[in-house]
């Protein structure tokens, strides 16, 4: 469905109450009953809106659609092929079009779709990005007016990690995987997550009463550091350095996380056009060339 009218008025917490489109209503919600803003406060969700809604169409047509948007050449380079799109999972479509799409793309589809596509990915990553998403909305809106409706909700709620549903599909999956019986899930959940915790290694930067994790969450930036997968261990600082985490440590008898890293010391924008890639965040990378190992604090890490 193609919609060419992009200015009609969104709706507000007064038109919704009154019902001034009755057939957008399915009888009273008992929302209503709160002292809430019906449209701002209701939040349209990314996962299901960008990463299962529009990426997912986008690749079904690249794959199964007519032979003029047809993909080049077939795209081996992921984890799992895109002939099993049906299959996607909202967290493997949400890595596609933050970060891997823009790669394995170029060359496989045609100079306008591709195109298309990094208007889109640009838009995406602006809004998604806590320290930029307010001060270049107006951007995103014109790379990219399909995002209308989100760019309302992140003026007052912030970026779009801030106010999505990823965080609690993540870890449902992993308490699923941690329960064989029925019988003590709670206790069979604790032991699992205690299992994961690393054994001590000899190190200069930590001592054997040292306690090291192999991730950690980030309460503060939502996200899970996680050293033992390469997509997981990749921090921007405050300073904007890129740096790899080696290791997650508690020092003994005291409080809070120190990291061990390796700065990456060859690195790039991505590209230059519709801006430049720096700019929201997205660089070339060369994973290879690292200083030595040093530490840093939980309150170095800017993303």
């Amino acid at each position: 469905m193609e919609f060419l009218e992009i200015e009609s008025p969104l709706r507000t917490d007064k038109s919704y109450r009154s019902k001034t489109q009755e057939e957008y209503h399915k009888g009273n919600s008992p929302l209503e009953l709160l002292p809430i803003d019906m449209i701002k406060d209701v939040c349209l969700d990314y996962m299901h809106n960008v990463c299962l809604g529009v990426t997912k169409r986008l690749i079904e047509f690249w794959v199964k659609g007519k032979k003029d948007v047809r993909l080049i050449e077939k795209i081996n380079s992921l984890p799992r092929g895109l002939d099993d799109i049906e299959y996607y999972k909202a967290t493997e479509l949400r890595i596609f079009v933050i970060h891997s799409g823009l790669i394995v793309l170029k060359g496989n589809l045609s100079k306008q779709m591709y195109t298309h596509f990094k208007f889109f990915v640009c838009a995406l990553r602006i809004v998604i990005t806590p320290d930029i998403c307010q001060t270049l909305n107006n951007l995103a809106q014109s790379l990219l007016n399909d995002l209308l409706h989100l760019l309302m909700y992140i003026k007052v709620h912030g970026g779009l990690d801030s106010f999505s549903y990823f965080k609690y599909e993540n870890y449902l999956q992993y308490i699923n995987k941690s329960i064989k019986s029925v019988k003590y899930p709670l206790q069979e959940v604790t032991n699992r997550i205690i299992e994961k915790r690393l054994k001590h290694n000899i190190s200069p930067y930590f001592c054997l009463a040292d306690r090291l994790f192999e991730n950690i969450f980030i309460r503060d930036l939502r996200v899970t550091i996680i050293i033992n997968n390469k997509c997981d261990k990749c921090i921007m600082l405050k300073n904007n350095d890129i740096v790899i985490v080696n290791n997650i440590v508690q020092p003994q008898n005291k409080l809070g996380f120190k990291l061990i890293v390796q700065k990456c010391l060859d690195s790039s924008s991505l590209f230059t056009e519709p801006i430049v890639s720096s700019i929201i965040d997205l660089h070339a990378v060369n994973p290879i060339v690292l200083s030595d190992n040093f530490t840093i604090n939980i309150s170095d890490i800017k993303y």
